[in-house]
């Protein structure tokens, strides 16, 4: 009998131990950065909008350990790439952010008049001092790859 009950002790023990460790990720749980991140533009710390990839060349890796590459390249003009997208109204750029998650090892900004002409090139959104109306193109630079990001922008006068 006492050889019976050391063995089922033993067994719940081995129960509870194996119960201890780590649970393995399943392949919905892992998180993939298939594609670059959203851009968050913010007046004052305040959110105000979402803006998605445009076009992006980017290198990620799936759980299996396979790597894989995807290049999506859009060839509009920038006019055309806000064509459908509300522009975003500002009182003055000292008070505008962008923001990633995570945040992009570097990032320029340029900005271009309503017939596509270049107008000014930046390093950052808040070096920027022109007022009017523009859409803003912000190149990005990521660990995984590159990614362009456009913003129709109004900044008061």
């Amino acid at each position: 009998m006492k050889k019976y009950g050391a063995f089922v002790c033993f067994l719940l023990m081995l129960l509870l131990l194996s119960s201890c460790q780590p649970k393995e990720e399943s392949v919905e749980e892992r998180v993939i950065d298939e594609k670059p991140p959203t851009l968050f533009l913010a007046v004052s710390d305040v959110l105000i909008k979402k803006i998605e990839v445009t076009s992006y060349d980017w290198t990620f890796t799936l759980p299996n350990g396979q790597t894989k590459h995807i290049r999506q390249m859009d060839m509009l003009p920038p006019s055309k790439e806000v064509a459908e997208m509300k522009k975003v109204n500002v009182k003055a750029f000292r008070y505008l952010k962008v923001g990633f998650d995570p945040m992009p090892i570097y990032y320029d900004v340029t900005l271009y008049n309503k017939e596509d002409e270049e107008m000014a090139h930046y390093e950052s959104i808040e070096a920027i001092k022109e007022r009017g109306s523009y859409v803003v193109k912000i190149d990005a630079e990521f660990k995984n790859g590159e990614a362009i990001y456009y913003v129709p922008l109004h900044i008061a006068k």
